[in-house]
């Protein structure tokens, strides 16, 4: 006896886990991610950023599991960048926009990396400009970064 489906199936079966990893949208933060590691708000080039964050990190993994800064929406990656910021002078408000997160989370994922990032030697200049709201934050690098090419344009 031969046992076959009663119906052909009219599309192919999907796989039951996708191929690979999908993002919603709404956790990409791309916007945020990509002006909080922007090189004039952390004071670093993007390979000091990233020795500093990996060191950072390998402070945190030492730590017992609980005792790590953590948030379901920020990897360790974030909550090292937004103590980076702090320590620039950034309002809290504005780093907790730029991660979407409430601004009491920030302030408590802070208060656990600034010590670390200290104890690293990590003491940078603030930042000179008074950044009340986004877009004041926005306007601040799309004006340094413009004047930035038009000066390298003219050399």
């Amino acid at each position: 006896m031969e046992l076959h489906d009663p119906a052909p199936a009219r599309h192919p079966r999907r796989p039951a886990t996708p191929a690979r990893l999908q993002i919603h949208p709404r956790h990409a933060h791309t916007f945020g991610a990509t002006l909080a590691t922007h090189p004039l708000l952390t004071g670093l080039e993007r390979h000091d950023l990233d020795e500093i964050t990996a060191g950072v990190r390998d402070r945190l993994d030492a730590l017992p599991p609980k005792e790590r800064p953590r948030h379901r929406k920020m990897t360790t990656e974030n909550i090292i960048w937004a103590a980076i910021l702090d320590q620039r002078g950034l309002s809290r408000s504005l780093i907790s926009y730029l991660f979407r997160v409430g601004e009491n989370q920030i302030r408590a994922l802070i208060k656990q990396v600034r010590p670390i990032l200290e104890d690293l030697g990590h003491h940078p200049e603030p930042i000179h400009a008074r950044l009340i709201d986004p877009s004041d934050l926005a306007n601040y690098v799309m004006h340094a970064t413009a004047a930035d090419r038009e000066g390298k344009a003219t050399h």
